[in-house]
């Protein structure tokens, strides 16, 4: 019998609380979408993803949308080109462990290319754009948006 989406997103969650408990988790719209805030740049690194299985019927958790907040800013900063490089490394580390038949996987443990941290990804791609402020030296905290499809 396959997971529902809610035991999913509830599985997730404690994943996420495992990392920080102070990871603010909100699971909205009918148990179709898990909001987790107040990630902060060293618990992004270690954030840990429930391994997408066909034993989960038809879900498919996959990550709709990222936000940036910028020195405890209420306002999200738009950071252009964030969200399909964080999905791409996502969806890599969950093949991989789905591959090794790994239940969770961690993305970020290892950074991304070159072993960058999230806090430098942002800083590059905040640099290539005039339309985004300068984040050298600012701290970031991240918001997730996960769907299980």
């Amino acid at each position: 019998m396959p997971f529902g989406k809610s035991t999913i997103l509830s599985i997730q969650e404690s994943l996420f609380k495992k990392v920080n408990p102070n990871i603010i988790i909100n699971i909205i719209n009918n148990d179709t979408l898990l909001v987790a805030a107040n990630i902060t740049e060293d618990d992004f690194k270690n954030l840990i993803f429930v391994t997408n299985n066909p034993s989960f019927g038809n879900s498919y958790m996959y990550l709709s949308n990222i936000e940036v907040f910028l020195d405890n800013n209420l306002e999200q900063t738009e950071i252009y080109g964030l969200l399909p490089i964080v999905s791409q490394q996502i969806g890599q580390s969950d093949c991989t462990a789905y591959i090794d038949a790994k239940r969770t996987n961690q993305p970020f443990i290892n950074g991304f290319q070159n072993g960058i941290s999230i806090g430098q990804l942002v800083n590059e791609l905040a640099n290539l754009s005039v339309n985004t402020p300068d984040t050298y030296g600012k701290s970031k905290k991240f918001t997730l948006y996960i769907d299980p499809l």
